[in-house]
Parts: structure tokens; C-alpha cells; sequence
């Protein structure tokens, strides 16, 4: 009895105990699915955020890349804007330098081995008639000195020498070209600029305001070519100017030379026709 009872008791330990692994695995697999189900939607709720990131990171790049645009635009345009600012001071720069081209003139324009530079308010041919001027001195070329002079003072000035002295022009101009060495300090140099400015500018600071440059340099004339001359020469004359002029140039070695330093000439102005008083 005990034995069956025994039997009995173990089967239905056995039953109950199949009965509870039934249940339990009913039991797992409704958690697995409860878990499987909450895994999926954590990987949907993760992919959806995966999305909304990469979304924002679409719109962020495309924001930077407009920016970058933007910005890559306005560098363009102030580039664009400091090229034309370049340009337009190019042009100033090249309009300035035709204008102070248009203030001297080149050895080649004048036919002269140096350069003759002048103020504006100089005519030009005033200037290269003082530059053939002293091209005839340096050269000793009479013919092309008398040329450049003005025929009234000419005229005078070869009376007053043989009267005087017994010889003319032609020895006077010899004594020019000597004193054109003595300037210089050498036998052996070479013009290579003259400049010219008028002397009531470039003298202005070495004499008292309001100081009448052309009168008083009449007036020395009339010392010794007399008062009928500096008459004639002004009823003669269109306007007479005195010029201030610097010769530079170079001797045998090379160094530079200041052969004369506001030098004052005056210059007669006859209906057109430049002549000097020597």
C-alpha cells in the first residue's frame, strides 16, 4: 500500500512538475515575446532618432554649405572691389605720371643729349631755346648761339664791345664757353640735365616780397647797354621772363656735377620768337 502510494505520489509529483515546466515555458515564451516586442520598438524608436539625427546633420551641412557660399561670395566681391581699387590707382598713378610728362621734355623731343624739365607755366619753347642755347656754348657752335639770342641785345652788345674792347660777339662767346668750364671744374664733362622754374617761384624765400624780378634785372642792363635799350626791348617784346635754371651733369669718371645752381637768364618773348639776353 505504501509502495502504491509512494508510486502514486512520485506520478503525480511528476505531472505537476511537467504541468509546472508547461506553464513555465508558456510563461517564457510570452516574456520573450513581450521582450521582443520592446527590443523592436526600442530599435524603432532608435532608428527614427537615427533618422531625425541625420536629417538635422542634412540640414546643418546644407546651412554651412550656404554659409560657406555666402561667404565665399562676399571674398569674391572684395576681392573684386580691392582689384578695381587697384586699377583705379593704376590709372591715377598712370594719368599723374602723363601729367608730369606733360611738365618736362626729353632729350629726344628736343634734339639735346639731356634732358630739359620746366614748369608748366614756362612755355616749351622758351625752354628749348635756352637748352639750344647752351648746347652751343658747351659746343662752341657760334652760329647756333647767335640763333638763340635776342637780335636787340645782340645788336647793342656788339656795339658796346667794339667801342670798348675792339673785338665783337664772336670773342665774347668764346669767353661764355670758358665760363661754362669754370662752372663745371673740368674740361671733360657732360651736360645731362637742365631744369628751369621761374625766378620769382624758385628765388621767392632769397628776396623781399613783392620784389620785381624781370625790373631789376633791366635795370642792370641799363647800367651799361643803357635806358634807350631796356626801352626798346620792352616796346619790342610780347613779355620777357627771368628763368632760374640748374644744369646738371657728370665728369670724365662718372661723378655727378652741379654745373650751375639757380642760375638767372632772361629770356624776350617777340610775338612768338624766344631770344636770350646773354
Amino acid at each position: 500500500m505504501k509502495k502504491f502510494q509512494k508510486i502514486t505520489t512520485l506520478l503525480l509529483a511528476c505531472c505537476m512538475l511537467t504541468a509546472c515546466v508547461g506553464c513555465g515555458s508558456d510563461d517564457d515564451t510570452d516574456s520573450a515575446a513581450d521582450s521582443s516586442a520592446a527590443q523592436s520598438d526600442v530599435e524603432d524608436d532608435a532608428s527614427e532618432a537615427e533618422a531625425e539625427d541625420s536629417a538635422q546633420d542634412e540640414d546643418t551641412f546644407a546651412a554651412d554649405s550656404n554659409a560657406a557660399e555666402n561667404e565665399s561670395e562676399a571674398d569674391a566681391e572684395e576681392e573684386a572691389q580691392a582689384d578695381a581699387d587697384v586699377d583705379a590707382e593704376s590709372q591715377a598713378d598712370t594719368e599723374s605720371e602723363a601729367d608730369a610728362q606733360e611738365e618736362s621734355d626729353t632729350s629726344a623731343e628736343s634734339d639735346l643729349p639731356y634732358q630739359l624739365s620746366y614748369e608748366t607755366n614756362i612755355p616749351s619753347e622758351l625752354a628749348h631755346t635756352i637748352g639750344q642755347y647752351f648746347y652751343a656754348i658747351y659746343t662752341q657752335d657760334y652760329d647756333l648761339y647767335l640763333a638763340q639770342i635776342n637780335p636787340t641785345y645782340q645788336t647793342a652788345m656788339d656795339e658796346l664791345l667794339q667801342e670798348d674792347y675792339g673785338y665783337g660777339m664772336e670773342v665774347d662767346f668764346e669767353q661764355y664757353h670758358q665760363a661754362l668750364l669754370n662752372y663745371a671744374g673740368t674740361e671733360d664733362f657732360t651736360i645731362t640735365s637742365i631744369s628751369m622754374a621761374l625766378a620769382e617761384e624758385a628765388l621767392a624765400e632769397d628776396f623781399e616780397e613783392g620784389t620785381d624780378f624781370v625790373g631789376e634785372y633791366l635795370d642792370a642792363y641799363a647800367e651799361f647797354l643803357g635806358d634807350d635799350f631796356v626801352a626798346q626791348l620792352e616796346e619790342e617784346s610780347t613779355a620777357i621772363y627771368d628763368i632760374a635754371l640748374t644744369m646738371l651733369g657728370e665728369d670724365a669718371d662718372g661723378n655727378a656735377l652741379t654745373i650751375m645752381d639757380q642760375l638767372e637768364i632772361l629770356v624776350v618773348d617777340t610775338d612768338g620768337t624766344y631770344g636770350i639776353l646773354g
